[in-house]
């Protein structure tokens, strides 16, 4: 199975003749939160290695947001069950495939985004696939969106709440985080959701 890491940084742009695929991941690279997963290997990575290294980097993710690290709520937030490859494009330069795009089809059972806490709906979301220099693929997302699996989440959205109550209470983001919050323990099963308010 391929190792994702979300915050794998990328090679420094040391000589003047970089091609174009060393270019767009410096241009991921510059913002991390773009990052979706970081797959190491050199072959083009198929759909079940995709979904496998998006699965394991909201793993990650999650368990650093439950340590401590906060969420960025100027960009949306995605809370998923199940993850499906649908399509993967490349495009072919002068030599092997660099970059592309992935479709993939996510069963989100909660998302948040501009304020608003959305219910559960099947969405296609696009992301890039670049190859850097020494072979490992980074899949980004343009909208800058946080990946977090359903599993986690509850336990995410509690720690962030805990948070964001303590440094701003009154805030737009701090609400929201609150309702994500109501969501998530509206899904739980009967005696957990009681356990857990």
């Amino acid at each position: 199975m391929p190792r994702a890491n979300r915050d794998v940084p990328l090679p420094r742009q040391d000589r003047p003749d970089e091609d174009r695929r060393d270019t767009a991941a410096a241009s991921v690279a510059g913002d991390s939160t773009a990052f979706v997963a970081v797959i190491h290997q050199r072959k083009t990575p198929g759909k079940r290695e995709i979904a496998a290294a998006i699965l394991e980097s909201g793993y990650t993710r999650a368990q650093e947001l439950t340590a401590g690290r906060t969420l960025d709520l100027d960009h949306p937030i995605s809370v998923f069950d199940r993850v499906e490859v649908a399509r993967i494009k490349m495009k072919h330069e002068s030599g092997p495939v660099t970059q592309g795009s992935i479709t993939i089809k996510l069963n989100e059972t909660m998302s948040q985004e501009d304020g608003r806490v959305l219910a559960a709906r099947l969405m296609e979301r696009e992301f890039s696939i670049v190859r850097r220099r020494d072979g490992a693929w980074i899949i980004s997302d343009p909208r800058r969106r946080t990946y977090l699996p359903q599993a986690q989440a509850l336990g995410v959205f509690e720690s962030q709440a805990e948070i964001f109550l303590r440094r701003a209470p009154n805030s737009s983001g701090t609400r929201a985080l609150v309702k994500a919050l109501d969501r998530l323990y509206d899904q739980l099963p009967g005696p957990q959701q009681r356990a857990a308010r």
